[in-house]
């Protein structure tokens, strides 16, 4: 029954250090780049099925893109879009990028320069991003973060105090 009690404590912490540590992750590469990668939320379904909507796109800046890589890149209003890249124009001294969303229909109209990429596609966590989004509430930022971070504290609090009586009954039955 201890044993059972033990493992399932362990079990539990680790998942609460395992969410943390993941929640932290995407909160610091969403703003800037952490060992080269940044994360960006996918905002619409025009990348289904590959890069379903309310999940998170991590990137990595590459030197080279090819044809099938997912890119992400500011577009000329200034927002991030991840799109497939679908072909390239190499006539010009900047290479510029076709690309498209693998839902719609058509590739996109305009063309990416290069220097607008911001880099390509290294993984996905899919339902992320509607906890990100949640999490940048105020209802979520108390939810997900500091909840989680209190119960941690009063769980170490409530170790020590474990420890602490069997130290006070080590001395009572020397």
């Amino acid at each position: 029954m201890i044993k059972i009690k033990k493992a399932t404590a362990y079990f539990l912490r680790s998942l609460l250090y395992l969410f943390l540590i993941v929640s932290i992750f995407i909160a610091i590469t969403s703003k800037i780049p952490v060992f080269g990668l940044s994360s960006f939320v996918v905002a619409s379904g025009s990348m289904a099925p590959a890069l379903p909507t309310g999940g998170i796109v991590f990137i990595r800046p590459g030197l080279t893109y090819d044809v099938g890589d997912i890119i992400s890149f500011k577009n000329s209003s200034g927002m991030t879009v991840t799109h497939r890249l679908v072909g390239k124009d190499i006539r010009t001294p900047q290479n510029n990028y076709r690309v498209a969303g693998d839902a719609n229909p058509q590739p996109d109209s305009v063309l990416v320069p290069h220097s607008e990429i911001l880099g390509k596609s290294v993984f996905y966590l899919p339902y992320f991003g509607r906890l990100a989004g949640f999490i940048q509430s105020p209802t979520g930022f108390i939810g997900f973060l500091i909840v989680p971070a209190l119960l941690f504290i009063v769980w170490q609090i409530y170790e020590i105090f474990q420890e602490y009586r069997k130290i006070i009954e080590k001395r009572f039955t020397a």
